[in-house]
């Protein structure tokens, strides 16, 4: 997947002129422009795959991310620099993030920002986009926030982690929502669609159950969800930032 991510900020990139100067008819950049533009057109990931073998040559700058949203539909973001090798001049473009959304193969949504954090192309299949927005909604209590999809954040689940034994933002603001018994906020992260906010919320609703409260249908169903969840979140107890499944860790929570 990722380097479906770097072919297609690739794509993305020499579609729009941004790196690939002084182009000419039988230049190597033209002919990837013209099978990659066909490549779009069809909006396929397992299109990219198949060109992907013949020009690649991009290399991971930052960081990349996968986020499964509900049923097929994924959430992939990655900041790209593109080789200076591949440039004809001195005319470095650095690194452009690209954000998509797919169901199983097919792009529906993304959006191409240069260096300056500017969006230069975006793509949002209207239709697609609502069907993924009504089985979201559906599902859980609240709704969900493409501009919270796309924003990139990075949620790690625990109490404190490293020598100060200062608590992560987020233990604050769930203990302060279970002090006040605030289900709306905790709809809001069980709604989420970062796995850490979901946990968060499990325990905190886990614990307002223990103390009398009543879950209501969406609640209890998200949290039966959640106990089978193999999606892998960040955790932190001690000194060290790990990975674990959603599952083990709402497996080895301590009761309140």
């Amino acid at each position: 997947m990722t380097r479906i991510l770097l072919l297609l900020i690739y794509m993305l990139a020499t579609v729009h002129g941004y790196c690939f100067n002084n182009r000419t008819e039988d230049s190597l950049e033209n002919v990837i422009f013209n099978e990659i533009e066909q490549v779009l057109h069809h909006k396929s990931f397992e299109k990219v795959r198949l060109l992907k073998n013949k020009y690649f040559n991009i290399n991971l700058l930052n960081y990349e991310k996968n986020l499964h949203i509900i049923n097929n539909y994924k959430f992939h973001s990655a900041r790209i620099a593109i080789k200076k090798s591949l440039i004809q001049d001195h005319n470095y473009p650095g690194s452009f993030l690209v954000n998509i959304i797919s169901k199983e193969d097919t792009i529906i949504y993304y959006t191409l920002s240069n260096t300056d954090l500017k969006t230069a192309d975006s793509f949002y299949n209207t239709q697609a986009m609502s069907v993924l927005m009504e089985a979201y909604n559906n599902f859980y209590p609240g709704k969900l926030s493409l501009s919270e999809v796309i924003a990139g954040d990075i949620f790690i689940y625990g109490n404190d982690c490293g020598m100060s034994g200062a608590l992560w933002p987020e233990r604050i603001i769930i203990e302060e929502a279970i002090k006040t018994s605030d289900t709306s906020m905790l709809n809001q992260w069980l709604s989420s669609p970062y796995y850490e906010k979901k946990v968060y919320a499990y325990e905190a609703l886990k614990r307002l159950e223990n103390k009398g409260l009543t879950l209501s249908v969406s609640q209890s169903r998200v949290l039966r969800m959640l106990e089978s969840c193999n999606e892998k979140i960040k955790i932190c107890g001690g000194c060290i930032v790990d990975d674990q499944t959603v599952k083990y860790t709402i497996e080895t929570m301590v009761p309140d």
